[in-house]
């Protein structure tokens, strides 16, 4: 009863921390959703499955160094652009993967791993400035499940929409949705003009 009264004071009566929470889960179950598509996109670049580790490899690489200096790009960038970034880049690497195909377009899977290493520090950074200490590690649990129902929810959608239009169909349809959702939820960010 105690973790729930919790949860209510601590998210259902934030309206901010509840937008972030839903603007989190859209970024990253489009950023975990993507990660499926990475071998089929490859295998239609015609990138040898020999190179494969390797790219995955780099992948990690980008994410790392992302992670590390996400705060030294937001202090640059503030919350407001910052939080814009997440959403333009998420869907802009749908579109281009969706547009762009050859055998180095994996490169554009490095705008996805930016992404997501700068957005797992940030937005978990905003969160905690939304939240009181006492509950710090329920919210962050609150969020680690909406990201998980969203990926549940959205995954199976993707799936359908890329077995009935071509994968590159599929990729630019998505990149339009996270685009219009991602407006949609940052912009009582850009209303506090923080």
């Amino acid at each position: 009863y105690s973790l729930l009264k919790s949860i209510k004071s601590s998210v259902l009566q934030n309206k901010i921390l509840r937008k972030l929470l839903l603007y989190s889960a859209i970024i990253v179950s489009a950023i975990n959703i993507a990660y499926w598509l990475y071998q089929p996109y490859f295998k239609l670049s015609g990138l040898d499955v020999v190179y494969f580790g390797i790219v995955f490899a780099s992948f990690n690489l980008i994410k790392a160094i992302s992670a590390k200096y996400s705060h030294s790009i937001e202090n640059k960038l503030g919350q407001n652009l910052s939080l814009i970034l997440l959403f333009i880049l998420t869907s802009f690497s749908y579109i281009l993967m969706g547009s762009v195909i050859f055998i180095f377009s994996f490169v554009i899977i490095f705008i996805f791993q930016f992404v997501s290493g700068f957005s797992s520090v940030v937005i978990s950074d905003y969160i905690h400035k939304e939240t009181e200490s006492g509950v710090r590690a329920t919210v962050l649990s609150v969020k680690s499940f909406v990201d998980h129902i969203f990926y549940a929810l959205l995954a199976p959608i993707i799936g359908w929409l890329v077995d009935l239009y071509t994968l590159p169909q599929a990729l630019i349809i998505v990149g339009i949705i996270v685009f219009v959702t991602g407006f949609i939820f940052v912009l009582p960010f850009l209303k506090r003009n923080i």
